[in-house]
């Protein structure tokens, strides 16, 4: 795989990660990144937009990996989520997903988790 020879941070805050579910510009694919990217004045234009001047301000700081601010930090909380294998094979009956719930496919589906809690 080779380097781009542009910004890619830039590049991917304008037309968004649908794999790690960050949205990218309404209108503004792979094409229209590219050539805003390497066209600094036309970005500036592009970005006088404040609707896409916050998502595009958004995309950048999660792709970015900027450091987070010391406020920040004490903001942030975590859990540990419950185990409630019952609530999930019920939840996906009712989706319809009737193929993963089947005995035989559950306990397939509801082992391969099984490690993470020992």
């Amino acid at each position: 795989m080779s380097t781009p020879q542009f910004d890619y941070v830039t590049w991917k805050a304008l037309r968004g990660d649908g794999s790690d579910n960050i949205p990218g510009i309404p209108g503004c694919g792979d094409t229209t990144a590219l050539k805003l990217v390497n066209d600094p004045e036309g970005l500036a234009e592009y970005l006088k937009n404040p609707e896409r001047a916050q998502i595009f301000t958004r995309n950048y700081e999660l792709i970015s990996f900027r450091s987070w601010t010391d406020e920040e930090r004490m903001e942030m909380t975590s859990t540990s989520p419950a185990q409630d294998w019952d609530g999930v094979r019920a939840r996906f009956d009712e989706f319809g997903f009737k193929s993963i719930t089947k005995d035989g496919s559950w306990e397939k589906f509801f082992g391969s988790f099984q490690h993470l809690w020992g």
